[in-house]
């Protein structure tokens, strides 16, 4: 999938996605009865390798992202605490948000 989305995305674009960490899928913790099947430690180099996406930030949504309903944002902490790099998540159960870009 990041390979098509790759292909498709012109330069200066974005995504962004929740995820979890390669450890999560191991407490068979099942969303909607549909359970997790893979994860990773390292989203960063996934979208660079996968699908050109350059500069990515990944944060523990737990720590580093808060849905303000009343003002209906999202608020991003920009911290380094809330950076969830692969040795922060390595072994973990951590689930995580995702923005990647393509340089222009």
């Amino acid at each position: 999938v990041m390979r098509l989305i790759g292909e498709l995305s012109a330069p200066s674009s974005a995504v962004f996605h929740d995820a979890v960490t390669a450890h999560y899928p191991t407490n068979n913790i099942r969303p909607g009865g549909a359970p997790f099947i893979s994860g990773s430690d390292d989203y960063a180099s996934l979208w660079a390798n996968h699908a050109g996406f350059d500069t990515t930030a990944v944060r523990n949504f737990g720590v580093g992202v808060h849905v303000d309903r009343r003002g209906r944002r999202l608020i991003v902490d920009e911290r380094p605490g809330s950076k969830a790099t692969p040795a922060v998540c390595r072994g973990k159960d951590v689930v995580l948000f995702v923005e990647s870009e393509k340089s222009g």
